[in-house]
């Protein structure tokens, strides 16, 4: 199962099919934004700098899923 992709391990487990290991999908909000240097009123009001925060946090840690919101206040 080494060439599973994150979208398989999710499906597999949701199917109740045995994978190598758990799925991991992470809540992050606009905690990303240190690994971009915004800050997080930035992150919140510019939607391309919340993509940007987000894909450098997808690139960096390379869950199976992020679940990207950032209406916390």
């Amino acid at each position: 199962m080494a060439d599973y992709s994150g979208k398989k391990h999710i499906i597999s487990a949701l199917m109740r099919r045995y994978t190598d290991r758990v799925p991991v999908a992470v809540l992050i909000g606009p905690y990303c934004s240190r690994l971009t240097n915004y800050s997080i009123k930035e992150i919140l009001q510019d939607a391309k700098k919340s993509s940007e925060a987000h894909l450098a946090f997808y690139d960096r840690f390379a869950p199976d899923s992020v679940i990207i919101y950032n209406d916390i206040y």
